[in-house]
């Protein structure tokens, strides 16, 4: 039994250590105290790069398929060949609902109690299946409804623990409001992250601010990030005032900050009119005039 197998890995220093072996093969729980003494017994392993987090982990061992399994109408199939079941419809209906290939999905069956476990492990050969997400959480839950024809079979509702493995921006370091983001303050790495995390890509994440506090090892999320302001009140910004195909540009004063996109308010220095432009860039904007006689549905 490997470090792999009983637990969660993050980070390249932890990834590598996946095969390392922590318990034989038959037993029935792993606790901490046992990885650790794994850990330490590696040659080249340096513990202070490493956290460890919980407390032991129960291992049930299934059995294995027999040679030759029943199928559909007392036909039998050859050994390895896979039994789809009421499990792995509910995997693919998760695959599709979060948008990612199987191989990108970690899943956790919550099987408490037989009914679980028998509605988990039906076979489908032949037979309807209908999953259907049934809300959100940290534990999924999913309605099942089994039809043989027109009979209803089975049903209930199953909770599975989702994790999707992501390219991520991590922090490496503790990062403040307002701190800018660099390539020795960020880094990229595959992580399995839940459903819900909305993951930053790496060019928004350099081109922005952190929006708050960004502890070290956290996953950045679009929620984390704002970009900067192109204009601040009171300064002085280049408005393009374009009518059709004609653009006159004239200098205007911000009576707000706003960032790239922002519809902010602005004045003019002569007559001190009001007039809302979109922000462009650093001390840029664009105002475009209606044309008389177009129509609302026009191109202006």
């Amino acid at each position: 039994m490997t470090l792999a197998d009983v637990a969660e890995l993050r980070g390249d220093a932890a990834v590598g250590l996946g095969g390392l072996v922590v318990g034989e093969a038959g037993a029935t729980r792993v606790d901490l105290a046992a990885v650790r003494r794994a850990l330490e017994g590696r040659a080249g392993t340096n513990l202070g790069r490493l956290t460890l987090s919980g407390s032991a982990c129960a291992v049930r061992v299934g059995a294995a398929m027999s040679a030759v399994a029943p199928a559909a109408g007392g036909a039998t199939a050859p050994a390895g060949a896979a039994l789809e079941t009421v499990r792995t419809r509910v995997a693919a209906k998760i695959a599709e609902v979060v948008g990612v290939e199987a191989a990108g999905l970690r899943l956790a069956f919550d099987e408490e109690g037989a009914a679980g476990r028998a509605l988990l492990g039906m076979g489908v050969a032949g037979r309807t299946v209908v999953v259907q997400p049934a809300g959100a959480g940290e534990r999924m839950p999913l309605s099942v409804r089994v039809y043989e024809g027109d009979r209803l079979l089975a049903s209930g509702t199953v909770r599975v623990g989702v994790l999707v493995r992501r390219e991520v921006v991590v922090a490496r370091r503790d990062l403040t409001r307002g701190a800018a983001f660099d390539a020795e303050r960020v880094g990229a790495e595959t992580r399995w992250v839940e459903p819900g995390v909305s993951p930053a890509a790496m060019a928004d994440v350099l081109a922005a601010t952190a929006r708050g506090r960004v502890e070290a090892g956290g996953v950045i999320e679009t929620r984390h990030i704002e970009t900067p302001l192109a204009v601040k009140k009171g300064d002085l910004v280049a408005v393009d005032c374009l009518s059709g195909s004609v653009a006159v540009r004239r200098t205007a004063r911000a009576r707000a900050a706003g960032r790239e996109g922002d519809v902010i308010e602005v004045q003019t220095l002569e007559s001190r009119k009001s007039f809302r432009a979109r922000v462009s860039g650093p001390g840029t904007a664009v105002l475009v005039v209606a044309v008389p006689g177009m129509g609302e549905g026009s191109e202006r």
